[in-house]
């Protein structure tokens, strides 16, 4: 008899994922983000077998589960992210939050399963913990911008408001920015694209006249468009679905060889590049208006994750910053209370 269970706590035999499965569920979670899972199945654009939302849910609790099984790092991250794939949990309220047909018992089923027993491909999880806190982290990123630092703005940023307009009020960092002409409102930019387009997917970004990037830079152009999709169409000519490598699928590394990186200098200018060890740099907080659209040049991919990387620290720096005034103020306060009352005669 087969566990009803099964389909959604799957283990090695024909009800568990096949590698194909896994990949393209990771992949498109890491660019979309924990909860939004009819993007990551649109996207997923499975062929094999249908799959529904159901599916790439319990793929990725269980991707964050294994992960979480063998994470070597801060000690307050895991927290975090059982919260946040605990159904009992309610962690995201609004309009975009997507319901979840996952229960707490499925929840502690997952828990107590043998997390070597939860994949068919033992190549995926030497991938998963080659990778465990990049992907960890990415999740935890992707989630603080969606539910933290764009809380309040996400009906503006879905309605087409530009990013300068939303009265954004994003920490600085402390390290320089990626390029000379990046300013605030590039920072503003790169975080709403991040929330309306998903993680990388930075030729939206530039394509987008809400965002300040198109008049800097311009769009991207049609030959390294074509060469990014054919370098991540689902299957090669003359290879089998599940011979398809994890690479044509997932880069946590930050690189991009085909990108349209290069100097981030602008054309025809001659600007000395910041030290980006530098604490406190001065940044403009409107954007340069270049003589013509299109001028300056995308930094590399690994400078823009960077970026945004640091951009979610500085805002979670903040925070502690002010939940900790929060805490001397209410001390402050309870002292001053406790303190006998003077009778003066």
């Amino acid at each position: 008899m087969i566990d009803p269970r099964e389909d959604v706590i799957p283990s090695r035999g024909r009800h568990g994922w096949t590698k194909i499965e896994l990949f393209k569920t990771e992949k498109w979670t890491l660019i979309f983000g924990w909860g939004q899972w009819k993007d990551v199945l649109e996207a997923c654009d499975f062929r094999k077998r249908q799959l529904g939302v159901g599916d790439v849910e319990n793929i990725s609790r269980t991707i964050l589960i294994y992960c979480l099984a063998h994470f070597k790092g801060d000690e307050k991250i895991p927290p975090y992210i059982h919260r946040l794939i605990d159904p009992s949990e309610v962690t995201e309220v609004g309009e975009d939050a997507e319901g979840s047909q996952f229960t707490e018992d499925d929840y502690l089923a997952l828990l107590s399963k043998n997390p070597e027993t939860l994949f068919q491909e033992e190549a995926y999880m030497k991938h998963l913990r080659r990778h465990a806190h990049k992907i960890i982290f990415r999740i935890r990123q992707l989630h603080i911008i969606r539910w933290q630092m764009l809380v309040g703005h996400k009906k503006q940023i879905m309605k087409g408001t530009p990013a300068r307009y939303l009265g954004l009020h994003l920490p600085r960092p402390e390290e320089g920015p990626p390029a000379p002409w990046w300013t605030n409102e590039c920072d503003h930019s790169l975080i709403v694209g991040i929330f309306k387009h998903g993680y990388e997917q930075f030729h939206l970004f530039r394509s987008d006249p809400a965002l300040c990037f198109k008049a800097l830079v311009g769009e991207e152009s049609q030959t390294s468009l074509r060469r990014k999709k054919n370098r991540c169409l689902p299957l090669s000519k003359g290879r089998k679905e599940d011979e398809e490598d994890e690479e044509e699928f997932l880069d946590l590394s930050g690189e991009d060889s085909d990108g349209e990186s290069g100097p981030s200098t602008p054309v025809g200018l001659s600007v000395r590049l910041p030290n980006r060890k530098t604490k406190n740099i001065a940044t403009n907080t409107q954007s340069p208006t270049p003589p013509r659209t299109g001028m300056y040049l995308w930094p590399t991919l690994a400078d823009v994750n960077t970026r945004a990387r640091r951009l979610v620290n500085a805002w979670i720096k903040n925070q502690k910053r002010e939940e900790q005034k929060q805490v001397h103020l209410l001390k402050v306060s309870s002292e001053i209370n406790l303190q006998p009352t003077r009778n003066h005669h």
